[in-house]
């Protein structure tokens, strides 16, 4: 398993502390090292391996789910697995993201979803209805977590118009 972390000062302690636990990392993100650590996410993924994302990328919008992730899905044959959790005592930091940070002795729930397939063929009508699914069941998933834990939910920040993918010949 390796974690997509941002090469910002932030994301170099939350690898420090994944390596800590035993975790692999991938450095790089939208904003900085992005096609290195898309072709390093294919690579991991097409020899079996697990790679964790964030969806909705260093700078948001909060749960919104940018191109990228489809992007490796789609180039890597890989099938995206939406997960997500929650807790009962938790601080939301007031970050763009709203990052929920679970309180000691609190109980948490983890969620996983239904796994979407793209097919490596698909059309860009294809990858943005993937791309639109993959953000509803995170969604979705997030909500009913907070709801059965009796918390309130956080909201997804407004839908912004797409943004076209990385195609396969820009990697070349």
């Amino acid at each position: 398993m390796r974690i997509l972390i941002s090469q910002h000062r932030d994301g170099v302690f939350i690898s420090q502390t994944l390596r800590h636990l035993g975790v692999g990392t991938i450095k790089g993100s939208s904003t900085r090292g992005g096609r290195g650590a898309l072709i390093t996410m294919i690579r991991a993924l097409k020899q079996g391996g697990y790679v964790g994302i964030t969806p909705d990328g260093p700078t948001g919008p909060r749960m919104r789910v940018a191109p990228g992730t489809i992007t490796a899905a789609k180039l890597s044959g890989a099938a995206l697995l939406p997960v997500s959790y929650g807790a009962t005592r938790r601080k939301i930091l007031a970050t763009w993201d709203r990052f929920l940070l679970p309180m000691p002795f609190s109980k948490g729930v983890i969620r996983i979803g239904t796994p979407i397939l793209i097919s490596p063929d698909a059309t860009a009508t294809e990858v943005e209805a993937a791309r639109n699914t993959l953000e509803a069941e995170l969604i979705a998933l997030t909500h009913a977590i907070d709801t059965d834990l009796g918390v309130t939910p956080v909201e997804p920040a407004p839908k912004i118009p797409s943004e076209k993918p990385i195609t396969s010949s820009k990697l070349q």
